[in-house]
């Protein structure tokens, strides 16, 4: 039996790495399709847009309740309803930099 050292299988272990990364980024590219099926259109867009237009970018949730402080009748209310998580971009333009900024 041969023993191999882990410093001499450190350069075919960065070669695998590096391209196990490049091949799935090319298959993530080559098949959009994939999850494509994720998201699904709205009947009526139009007014939803509309709604959001004046809408600062950033992440919201709605309906945005403290679901401590409810009464039961509002609770069921809400539940009975429809809720959305939202990421809004307004205008639709995006940038890292700027979500990836330490905000302090």
């Amino acid at each position: 039996m041969v023993a191999v050292t882990l410093s001499a299988l450190w350069l075919p272990i960065l070669v695998s790495a590096a391209f196990v990364f490049i091949a799935s980024n090319i298959l993530w590219m080559a098949l959009p399709f994939w999850h494509r099926s994720d998201y699904g259109k709205l009947a009526n867009e139009k007014p939803i847009l509309d709604a959001l237009s004046g809408a600062k970018s950033g992440l919201y949730v709605v309906p945005c309740v403290d679901w401590g402080k409810v009464t039961p009748e509002q609770r069921a209310e809400m539940q009975s309803g429809a809720s959305a998580f939202l990421t809004v971009r307004n205008p639709w333009k995006f940038s890292f930099g700027k979500v990836l900024e330490c905000q302090h």
